[in-house]
Order: C-alpha cells, then structure tokens, then sequence
C-alpha cells in the first residue's frame, strides 16, 4: 500500500479475488466517461479484451507485442483503459476496453510491496522484469522453473512475485515475474506454489531465530480465511480468528474453519475485511457481520481488518485517515452496542498515524507487524493492543500462515451475548422452579378444600 508504508497482508495469497465485483450492495458502477484519443498501444503483457465495459466479459486473452489501435481512453477504479468500437463480420457493433498503464512504470513504487515468502513454479514461460513490474525484459524463463521469492505486487492487469538478487559484481537488482494474467486471487495462473526451494541462486527463507522476550504471551494463535489450503492442524494452536465476511459477502470456508476449531476444541473469533467507502456501506458491513456473529458465535470477539490490500479503496478514493477513523467508529460503535467485543485490525503504521483519535480507545487493538516476517516472534506490542500478527510465513513448511500472539487470558473477550444468554437461563430456571411451587400450592389447597368439604358433610352441612 503506498499510503502506508511497512504494511501487511494477512490473508494469504490474497482478498484481490473480489477486484470488479459488488462487495457491497448499495455499491454501484459508476458511468464511464469516455475521452476522445487516438494512438496505438502495445502490450507489454499479456491481457484480457472485454467487451462493453472495463469488467466486461472477456472476449479474448491478447498477446504480448499486439499492438491496438484506440480511439478512446477512460479511467475506471483508478486505472487506465483504451477503448474502440469494432463491427463484427454479422453487422453488430461492440465497443472493447483493454486495461492500459502508462508503460513508463510510474503505477509501481517500492511502498506497495507486500511481505510474502514462498516457492513459485512456473506453468507458463514468462519474462523476468528488472526495477519494476514493466522494466527491462532480464530473460525469459522457462515453464518448470523454481523461484524463490519474498514479496509480491499486483497491479497492471497481473499479479507478481518479487526479490532482489545480487550479481557477481556486487550489484543488486529487484526482479519481477508475473505469476498470473489477471489481478483477481486465482484467475488465470501461470504458477503452482510450495515450499522453500532447494534452488540457491535465489532468496532463501530466513532461519533466525526469536530473541525477544515471550513471557507476555499468554496463547498463540492463527487467523484464516477462505485462501488458507484444508488440512492445517488446528490442535497445534491455542486459538484461531476466523475471516466470517468480506464487505457483504460471507467468507466461503468460514463454516469450515468454525467446524475445524470446535473439532480441535479451541476458541475463535471472527473479523470482517473492509470494503466500505462510505457510511452506508460501513452500517450495512457492521450489520452483515452480527448475522455471521449470531450465526457462528464467537468467543474472542468480532473485529474489523482495516487494510486495503488490494487497493480497491485506494482506487475509489476512500483510502485515507478521515475515511478509516469514520468506518471504524460507526463499525465497533454497532458490534459493541449489539454485546459483542470488539476491536480492530491494522498495521502497526495504521495505528500509529491514522487511528489515532481518542474516540476509538475504548476498542481493542489488534496489531500487525512482521519485522524480520520469517516465522518468528521478534517484538512485543502488547502496549498497543491485546493481539499481535508477527508473522505471515509458517516456517517449518515455507507457505503463508498469519500467525499470532495473545497477551490477554481468553476471558477477557467474553461478551455481553454470553452474559445475557446466561441470565436468561437462570431466569427462565427461575420462573420453572417458581411455576413448580405455584403447583405444589395450588395441590394442598385442593386437598385441604376436599377435608372440609367431608367434614361439613358429617355434620350435615353443604359445602358449597
């Protein structure tokens, strides 16, 4: 994220699977507003033609070196399209859009980086870019190929696997391959990914070990959404958060995750990713976000992921302070009020720069930051908030795993909702055990009301 440097991304591969879908309801597209250019462009990547509009379908995938002729350009969500209308050899007309940066690299900087360790192993024979995304070509490597690498980037119609290498001469180069033909988590990829690579040449995963002081952690945890792989050993953990939604879209594996963490018998609370841009959006979010809590019942609280890893707010102008500090707000304000605790996730830079008003300090705090990111504990922030993310990488296999430290007892997450279930079962014991006596009662007066019905019989008087 350029906005805000030393950042994080905690979901894996990544939330870029929602990138030209509605994540909130009330979200609609915005016209587009052509402007008249002609010009020629050729591709650098390869890269999907849509028709009728920029997140149109896709009437085919281009080839690097075509070269397209134009006669319209537009912005939508922050990126640059070329546009022409073509007649089809039936008559109908269809205007195409073709996604365009400027090929000057200016749509790249080094702040936008995000810290990931991992393997990727070529399916498809792709360049391999010097400086940024679109630098020189270095060479073209070969389908099979190992490449170890430490961060990645997405933009440019692509999603990119990045590291620095030094040469012989003692010169160092950042490299960029692209590992997909789309920005989208899981579409058209060109790699497999694994483990830590036997391969040398490149950057190797960081074995250090931690030194920092440990005794403030009470519990370590994971947190997981629907891009973590099946299988993981939920027992090896203390706890888990679990990603329950996305803006208004309920997480795909969050029934799977829940029934993993009870089958383990370990604790779990939910977040949602923001995807709001205004405050109806942020009040539909929050409202979204009880349902899943009613539904899934959480016992570490509901916390929203404030991030945008994936610059989908950055594109639509709703990445900033005011922004964050407005969602936050409205947000905990409504989980709070409806007896769920509640906190929020950032990074440590989020924290420290834009949600800094003392509205928000009644709301707990759930920090990233990775330092070194090898799979180690290397600082404490426990001053900032009761959970810390340390870590993004597992270290023992070399695959994205967010994981977590706890400085707090598990109790002190337990919600109002628990409290009131409760004191609703006692009440309810109470008045069962209150209508019991009412019986008791009401049966020895019946009794007592036969006895001297006999008595008065005896006596040749009525009892009526």
């Amino acid at each position: 994220m350029s906005s805000a440097p030393g950042s994080y991304y905690p979901n894996g591969y990544g939330n870029l699977k929602l990138s030209g879908y509605l994540v909130h309801k009330s979200l609609m597209a915005p016209d587009i507003k052509l402007n008249n250019e002609a010009g020629t462009y050729t591709l650098a990547v390869p890269t999907n033609k849509r028709r009728d509009s920029p997140t149109g379908i896709i009437a085919e995938t281009l080839p690097v070196g075509k070269k397209l002729s134009y006669t319209n350009v537009t912005t939508y969500g922050g990126s640059r399209y070329i546009s022409w209308v073509e007649t089809e050899p039936n008559g109908n007309k269809y205007r195409y859009f073709v996604y365009a940066p400027k090929q000057d690299g200016s749509s790249y900087s080094e702040s936008q980086l995000i810290n990931e360790i991992g393997v990727a192993t070529l399916t498809k024979a792709v360049n391999k870019r010097r400086d940024t995304p679109t630098g020189i070509v270095a060479e073209t490597l070969p389908v099979g190929k190992k490449l170890s690498y430490t961060n990645k980037w997405v933009g440019n119609g692509h999603r990119y696997i990045s590291w620095v290498e030094t040469e012989p001469n003692g010169n160092k180069y950042r490299y960029f391959v692209a590992v997909s033909g789309s920005e989208k988590y899981g579409v058209d990829t060109w790699a497999t990914f694994g483990g830590p690579s036997t391969d040398t040449k490149g950057p190797q995963t960081p074995t250090s070990k931690s030194e920092i002081d440990e005794s403030k952690v009470k519990h370590w945890g994971i947190d997981l959404s629907e891009h973590n792989a099946d299988g993981i050993d939920l027992s090896a953990y203390d706890f888990a958060i679990l990603r329950s939604n996305y803006g208004e879209i309920e997480d795909e594996k969050i029934e799977y995750w829940v029934k993993a963490c009870e089958k383990a018998g370990i604790p779990y609370g939910l977040y949602c990713y923001d995807y709001a841009i205004d405050d109806d959006q942020a009040e539909a979010e929050a409202n979204y976000t009880l349902e899943l809590a009613r539904k899934y019942k959480p016992a570490l609280g509901v916390w929203l992921d404030m991030e945008d890893s994936d610059n989908y707010k950055e594109k639509r102008n709703a990445w900033n302070k005011d922004r964050a500090l407005a969602t936050c707000r409205l947000f905990c304000k409504m989980i709070s009020d409806a007896g769920y605790y509640t906190g929020i996730y950032s990074s440590s830079w989020v924290f420290q720069n834009w949600l800094t008003d003392s509205s928000l300090d009644v709301y707990d705090k759930w920090v990233a930051q990775w330092d070194k990111n090898d799979g180690d504990y290397h600082s404490d922030t426990s001053s900032m908030g009761t959970i810390h993310q340390y870590t993004s990488v597992d270290k023992h296999s070399g695959i994205g795993l967010d994981k977590n430290a706890m400085y707090v007892d598990f109790d002190h997450y337990k919600s109002k909702i628990a409290d009131n279930t409760q004191n609703e079962t006692e009440n309810v014991q109470k008045d069962e055990s209150n209508e019991s006596d009412i019986k008791e009662l009401n049966g020895l007066i019946g009794i007592l009301i036969g006895l001297l019905k006999k008595l008065l019989s005896v006596f040749g008087k009525s009892g009526d």
